[in-house]
């Protein structure tokens, strides 16, 4: 009995430390939104670089293959778009992937679109059509 306890704590400090990272990472996701769309900054701003490296550090406060990981979509998809160093790239692909197993197949598209992006270098927005859509 006092084993189980040991591990519902242990679970509760996840789950709680998963709610904060996702918190974070919307957070961090709306911030680079407001610098790309609406202040036109470019990606390779400071201010939104800052925001693509607090999404990804906040991913590794996530359990890979947990429940709240399917709810990193937005961010992931977001800071990807953005992200610029190899080791940021290979962590969101990573994520992703890890995500797109659990069967959501709107992940597969999102991370080609990410590719897309990082081998033409042109903005998310531009590289959409209707094979991203449905």
């Amino acid at each position: 009995m006092h084993r189980k306890r040991g591990k519902d704590r242990d679970e509760a400090g996840w789950d709680l430390l998963e709610m904060v990272a996702t918190n974070e990472a919307f957070h961090w996701a709306g911030l680079i939104h407001l610098n790309r769309r609406i202040l036109g900054k470019k990606n390779e701003d400071v201010e939104v670089q800052i925001a693509v490296r607090e999404i990804v550090s906040a991913l590794f406060k996530v359990r890979k293959g947990g429940t709240a990981e399917a709810c990193l979509l937005f961010p992931i998809f977001t800071a990807g778009c953005d992200a610029r160093e190899r080791g940021q790239r290979e962590v969101i692909i990573e994520r992703l992937s890890s995500i797109e197993e659990s069967g959501m197949t709107q992940v597969h598209k999102a991370r080609t679109l990410i590719e897309k992006v990082w081998e033409t270098g042109r903005p998310w927005e531009t590289l959409v059509s209707g094979e991203f859509f449905g």
